[in-house]
């Protein structure tokens, strides 16, 4: 038996939901590994004109855009989200 009553959990606030969690890593993980896919794609097969995989053409297409602008955008789109997720995870505080 515990000394001291415990004391009930407050409700988390909207940023701290599991959906929030779950969707800024999805976007992560979209942006930055499609970034890099495409990247390897791109070196394993020269610089030619060739058709990218599946996974590479989804990102592209979800992103709006072909070619580098959508490897921009994804990596611009994954920074943004980046920047706040690690601010409320205190990574990028002194």
């Amino acid at each position: 038996m515990q000394d001291r009553p415990t004391s009930a959990v407050p409700p988390l606030a909207w940023y701290e939901s599991v959906w929030v969690h779950a969707g800024a890593l999805a976007v992560l993980l979209v942006g930055f590994g499609g970034f890099g896919l495409d990247a390897a794609w791109r070196r394993l097969r020269g610089r030619a004109a060739r058709r990218a995989p599946w996974p590479a053409r989804v990102l592209a297409v979800s992103a709006g855009t072909t070619g580098d602008r959508a490897r921009a955008g994804l990596l611009i789109a994954a920074g943004a989200v980046f920047v706040p997720w690690a601010v409320y995870l205190g990574l990028l505080l002194p």
